[in-house]
């Protein structure tokens, strides 16, 4: 019967299905308790899908479809991704958001809203480029910190290039 209540190893269960071991839980439900799946490790809920559709990490009440909350200052990032070796392992995160709400691509420790860290040791590669939708590309920071606003090849700290007759 759909209206009853299963529970494995539990004094309470959370929904249609749930099992917990000590403090430990893996739930399936319906529509009471507002969830259709919830994880939680030492009663801490870690994974939540709400029925809804809306998933949320670190929370039950997610703030948009895709959620994921952390306590602000946490040195634990929110979001990660990060190149790997041939056999798996992590070696450099090439975008990450810290709990702090800094973005960094190609930086770990962003110091800012957005930290964009190139990893080419060649002064004249691009660390940075802005691109019209066509591909053309309008703003380039390269790694030797020069700058070129119409140009691929800034020679000098800031290079514009125009076809105007005045900048």
């Amino acid at each position: 019967n759909l209206d009853q209540t299963v529970g494995v190893s539990t004094s309470s269960s959370m929904g249609y299905v749930a099992l917990r071991v000590n403090s430990n839980e893996v739930g399936v439900s319906s529509s009471s308790p507002n969830y259709l799946a919830k994880f939680q490790v030492n009663s801490l809920d870690r994974f939540t899908i709400l029925n809804d559709g809306t998933t949320a990490i670190g929370t039950t009440t997610a703030s948009a479809r895709f959620s994921i909350q952390n306590a602000y200052g946490s040195s634990t990032p929110l979001f990660d991704i990060a190149s790997t070796t041939s056999a798996g392992f992590a070696t450099s995160s090439v975008f990450r958001v810290n709990a702090n709400g800094y973005v960094g691509i190609g930086s770990t420790t962003p110091t800012a809203t957005l930290v964009v860290q190139g990893t080419s040791t060649a002064p004249t590669l691009p660390v940075f480029a802005v691109a019209s939708s066509t591909g053309e590309q309008l703003f380039n920071v390269l790694a030797n910190g020069n700058v070129g606003v119409g140009t691929t090849a800034p020679a000098y700290k800031l290079t514009v290039d125009s076809s105007a007759t005045s900048i």
